[in-house]
């Protein structure tokens, strides 16, 4: 046991972490433990359907069908602890790596309570309790940094360790899989000489193995060797939103009339209003199976008109920066029994009683009230941080590991929000799932290099009157 925890420390300290969070937010918050968005009851469903979805992957729907039918746990509790377990014991290795790595000293206790009061006053709370694959974006970043760590520094279990962690949080989602794309050429552009050639192919590995694993989910159900069959009508209502499909219609419905040509006037002001009304624009030129080749032509004629094309290039980008300055939780949270798919499940599969207040009352929390207070918390950080390092790095200290963690995280942020904001919907839940973990580790950062600072000015007071 002791072996172990040498081993793996903060393991089972964050364990205890993590559920005291969970405990007092269900028993003093205004809300029930769950939170639910409309998409949760997709996930739901398709837990017990277990059908590969041509719009998402199916992963988290089989990490809900294992915990109710392998293991046998009636409950969606260890649906949103697992992954909230392995979050906190990836902020508490990353903060003392980086504290040790500055030179900082580090107190595990003070590391864990600091964690623990960042990720309160971030909001995590509201993105860690949805049943939803949100927190595996955050997951995902932690697992990435640590693997890359444990292959740099040659500690093998580790680096297998966050190497599966890592896997198992891009399948979650099919935008992590535009991101470990975007981290898997940087890695091979810039850590060239710094991989153990023993550990190269292993290296490589972690990183196609996502991508091979849901393709060939794909291809298994029947949807092609492709990473998501409906790609293109997320692409399509995408270039609704920002007005490239207006244009491309304009130029071509001259010379060739196709089924879209009669709502080029009428699309609508956001992808999501394309996709999903029952008498929307998508379901009216064929819906999701009859459209597969006029969706694929129009991004044929998009692609190769030049100037669409830079117009398209432009767009992403806009749409990208858009994405990363929505920072808040709350959007689109619903009362479990608003969802007739997540009633029905939850009544049959996990027993939940709907006439139990527990479950009927809807949060009164002032949403709004809420973000300002976060945004603002969070750039104080910043600001306090960036003070800090500047401090400390014309007096000599080591503050190059907080550049270089910084880089690989706004390299992260800025995949993340092009794979959601630029392809698919700009939503403020999309950014926040991938930026709310910056707040505990400001937090322990700025607090660690305020005692730094502390200490030594006690030095040279020391040395000056001694």
């Amino acid at each position: 046991m002791k072996v172990f925890i040498k081993k793996f420390p903060f393991l089972l300290e964050s364990l205890f972490v993590s559920l005291v969070l969970l405990i007092i937010f269900q028993l003093f918050g205004e809300q029930q433990l769950y939170v639910f968005t409309n998409d949760s009851g997709a996930y739901l469903l398709n837990s017990i359907e277990l059908k590969v979805p041509g719009d998402r992957t199916v992963f988290y729907s089989l990490w809900i069908w294992f915990l109710r039918e392998i293991m046998g746990i009636q409950s969606l509790f260890p649906v949103v602890f697992f992954p909230f377990w392995m979050v906190v014991y990836g902020l508490s290795l990353v903060a003392t790596h980086l504290m040790m790595r500055a030179q900082i000293r580090v107190n595990r206790i003070a590391v864990l309570t600091l964690l623990a009061v960042g990720i309160w006053i971030s909001g995590a709370m509201w993105i860690v309790t949805q049943i939803m694959p949100d927190i595996f974006t955050s997951l995902l970043f932690l697992s990435w940094y640590l693997f890359t760590v444990s292959i740099k520094s040659n500690e093998r279990q580790l680096a297998f360790f966050w190497g599966i962690i890592m896997g198992i949080s891009c399948v979650m989602h099919n935008a992590h899989l535009l991101v470990i794309i975007g981290l898997f050429i940087i890695n091979i552009l810039f850590n060239k000489g710094t991989i153990n050639v023993r550990y190269k192919i292993t290296y490589n590995l972690i990183y196609i193995l996502p991508m091979v694993l849901v393709m060939g989910s794909n291809l298994i159900a029947g949807n092609g060797f492709s990473l998501s069959k409906n790609a293109p009508v997320f692409l399509v209502a995408k270039m609704a939103e920002n007005g490239i499909l207006e244009e491309y219609l304009d130029k071509n419905c001259k010379s060739e009339n196709t089924v879209l040509c009669q709502f080029k006037d009428s699309l609508p002001d956001h992808a999501w209003d394309y996709i999903w009304p029952p008498d929307g624009i998508h379901m009216k030129v064929g819906g999701w199976y009859h459209t597969d080749s006029l969706y694929r032509r129009v991004l044929q004629g998009i692609i190769l008109d030049r100037n669409l094309l830079g117009e398209l290039l432009v767009a992403s980008v806009k749409a990208t920066f858009k994405q990363l300055t929505l920072i808040g939780v709350g959007d689109g949270i619903i009362r479990s029994s608003e969802n007739e798919t997540i009633r029905k499940v939850l009544s049959n599969e996990y027993h939940y009683q709907f006439h139990s207040q527990g479950l009927e009352r809807k949060t009164n929390t002032n949403f709004s009230k809420l973000n300002w207070y976060i945004n603002a918390v969070m750039i104080s950080l910043v600001i306090l941080l960036v003070v800090f390092v500047v401090w400390l790095k014309r007096l000599g200290e080591n503050s190059s590991i907080f550049i270089e963690f910084s880089l690989m995280f706004i390299v992260f942020v800025v995949l993340q929000a092009f794979s959601t904001g630029a392809l698919a919907n700009i939503l403020m839940r999309l950014n926040m799932r991938a930026v709310w973990f910056l707040m505990p580790l400001m937090l322990v950062f700025v607090i660690g290099e305020m005692f730094q600072v502390f200490y030594m000015i006690r030095i040279w007071l020391l040395k000056k009157y001694s």
